[in-house]
């Protein structure tokens, strides 16, 4: 169900933002990929429904902790769980809260070339009416994804999260 409803909102942000869509859900310390919308341009950032993703890495993972308990975020945060993907990672673990803290704030997560080089992304999360809780992020190339365009590609990420999050609730009644 969650697939069928986000589908349509996925192709018209690809659409708007140029960029691979993509639709997923955590599963333990992984975020699991459930859907992807490719990007239409010659050269693109995909993957595999099904792919895996630590949890510690990059914009999604901060989507999922925002959702938990700061404490509860705070023991998964912890040094030895903090690996080095590239040298934008966030190893520090105070940082790491304080960017889980700044997506809880905004409504969105963003990585810096944090887990692949040259790749950046915006997360956001779905809110389903405290069902488990999904995620939807855009990713692109660093070139395409400057800071305005980032700027902009949150704003269009995080609105659609909220439409897919009323969609399943609607559902849902």
């Amino acid at each position: 169900d969650l697939n069928d409803v986000a589908r349509p909102f996925m192709e018209e942000l690809m659409h708007k933002t140029r960029e691979s869509v993509f639709l997923g859900t955590r599963s333990g310390d992984h975020v699991t990929i459930l859907e992807i919308v490719e990007s239409t341009k010659d050269l693109k950032i995909t993957a595999p429904v099904g792919t895996r993703i630590p949890l510690l890495a990059g914009a999604t993972g901060k989507v999922f902790l925002a959702s938990i308990p700061q404490e509860r975020a705070r023991k998964l945060i912890r040094p030895r769980a903090l690996r080095r993907f590239t040298e934008n990672t966030i190893t520090d673990p105070a940082l790491f809260l304080e960017a889980v803290e700044k997506t809880r704030r905004d409504g969105y997560a963003l990585d810096y070339e944090e887990y692949i080089p040259g790749v950046r992304a915006v997360a956001a999360p779905i809110q389903n009416g405290g069902r488990k809780l999904s995620a939807i992020w855009v990713v692109g190339f660093t070139p395409s994804l400057d800071a305005d365009n980032l700027r902009r590609i949150a704003k269009e990420t995080r609105k659609t999260a909220e439409a897919v999050g009323r969609r399943l609730q609607e559902r849902g009644r």
